[in-house]
């Protein structure tokens, strides 16, 4: 038997479908993925052995005129390539994880009558996944509320198998009468004006000595960053990009970081209190509404993303090394809210609509 995953993209919208398809594929199925060439959903796909199909998509959304005239050319000849692509394999039915690259396929497949099975991550649905809900057989979404009516499947969202291990072995600890350690995550969008905002704040505090710093800069920043980091007299360690984020979220005991959809989870799902800093240009800014959902939740502080925000940092930073509770219990909090059989629950919906 086999099924086709639609995802690409981001890693945000890849990941979660990797995810899924590992848990597919326990079962024995035959899993084809469907995306473009030359990208990182091929990398991610062909790495675990899938077979991997392409097709042309291009964002519409935020581009000038003329990239919108060449994603509408894309998305017409994604349709017919998909269509071919849907009858030959025969799936018995597609997951997809949104993004601009699944929109034809899912009308394909709404064409061909093939079950349709969509998940947004986000708590703004995307532009795609908005209108694939009018198709779909079943909606999962990874906040509650996201599509804001009746008959969705709230899952929350399918995240790495190692972290789900190791978050199953990862029982928050105290911090009392410890130095603490702090994951900053400056990741590919926006990392150089959150790396300094992070930078001011942590000149700013008193105890020099309270913090131990791992910091994914991202790239491009990490040279000026070090600097920085010694002439403070902080005790740091400098990533590009973290390749073990399971053993960096382990190891922490506060994260700051973006917002997407996927970094919430896993720190939720590793019960780690977090200061998130939304991406302010993130489409419908969606980043803010799910950095609300862990605030609303007592699990995280969310700062605006500008200068603005270095004194609230400072502050936030210098309570929190001294009122180590407080972390305890944002960490509680972490715990109530995370979702961590995500992947084996989707499986368990689909299996039942099968029935």
């Amino acid at each position: 038997m086999t099924i086709l995953i639609v995802a690409g993209g981001t890693g945000g919208h890849i990941f979660p479908a990797l995810a899924v398809a590992k848990e597919f594929r326990k079962r024995d199925l035959n899993i084809s993925w469907l995306g473009r060439d030359n990208s990182l959903e091929k990398e991610v796909s062909e790495k675990e052995g899938f077979n991997f199909l392409t097709t042309k998509a291009l964002p519409f959304r935020g581009k000038g005129i003329f990239l919108k005239l060449f994603s509408i050319l894309y998305l017409i000849q994604s349709f017919f390539s998909s269509l071919l692509i849907i009858y030959k394999i025969k799936p018995k039915f597609i997951f997809s994880s949104g993004s601009f690259i699944s929109l034809a396929p899912g009308i394909a497949a709404f064409c061909l009558r093939v079950p349709l099975f969509i998940h947004e991550q986000n708590s703004i649905p995307g532009t795609s996944n908005k209108i694939l809900s009018k198709l779909s057989t079943i909606i999962f979404e990874g906040f509650e509320g996201s599509f804001g009516k009746k008959g969705v499947k709230y899952v929350g969202n399918p995240i790495r198998e190692e972290i789900v291990k190791l978050a199953d072995r990862n029982k928050s600890s105290s911090t009392k009468g410890k130095r603490l350690n702090l994951l900053v995550l400056g990741g590919s969008q926006g990392s150089t004006q959150l790396n300094e905002i992070v930078m001011e704040s942590l000149g700013k505090i008193k105890d020099k000595n309270a913090w131990k710093v791992l910091h994914q800069t991202g790239e491009g920043d990490s040279d000026r960053i070090q600097r920085k980091y010694r002439a403070l007299g902080i005790e740091f360690e400098l990533k590009i990009f973290i390749k073990d984020m399971a053993k960096a979220y382990k190891n922490s005991d506060l994260v700051i970081s973006r917002a997407g959809a996927m970094t919430i989870a896993e720190i939720c799902i590793m019960r780690k209190p977090s200061i998130l800093f939304p991406l302010p240009w993130a489409i419908d800014n969606h980043q803010f509404y799910n950095a609300q959902f862990l605030k609303k939740n007592g699990a995280a502080e969310v700062l605006e993303s500008s200068n603005k925000s270095i004194s609230s940092l400072t502050s936030f930073l210098e309570k929190l090394s001294i009122d180590k509770k407080h972390l305890e219990m944002m960490s509680k909090s972490c715990s109530r809210i995370s979702l961590p059989e995500s992947s084996k629950e989707i499986l368990r919906i689909i299996d039942e609509y099968f029935k």
